[in-house]
């Protein structure tokens, strides 16, 4: 894993946790990522593993936040689902738009981490991510 291109004592407390974590243990799909997340308490897996920003605002919530290329990303997924919401019944469509929020929300932190601290601006928010 490559070292941090910023100072992480300048970012804001919740990310210092999130980014230490990542820097540490590295990639949500890393053994040593899973052997120490399962150690972790329940609120702090929350906060590592999920943005509930991101779940709620989607795609909007990445361009925000400075990541557009993921938001691209993120809005081709929720354009998708809109489709396939169109043609399937109602408990279905429910379902699938919910699947869209929670794959904003799960990859929201490592995306944002790839972006700050690696200095990654790639198109792949899934990038690593263990499902």
């Amino acid at each position: 894993m490559s070292g941090p291109a910023l100072d992480i004592q300048d970012i804001v407390k919740k990310w210092q946790f999130v980014f230490n974590f990542f820097n540490e243990h590295g990639a949500p799909d890393t053994a040593s990522f899973r052997g120490a997340f399962n150690t972790l308490s329940f609120t702090e897996k929350i906060s590592i593993r999920f943005n509930i920003l991101a779940f709620v605002f989607g795609f909007i919530y990445f361009p925000v936040k400075g990541m557009i290329k993921s938001a691209v990303t993120i809005f081709l997924v929720d354009g998708v689902a809109a489709v396939i919401r169109e043609f399937v019944p109602h408990y279905i469509s429910f379902g699938v738009g919910t699947a869209a929020a929670l794959a904003a929300g799960v990859t929201a932190n490592y995306t944002y981490y790839r972006h700050v601290v690696l200095g990654e601006k790639d198109f792949n928010p899934f990038k690593s991510m263990a499902w």
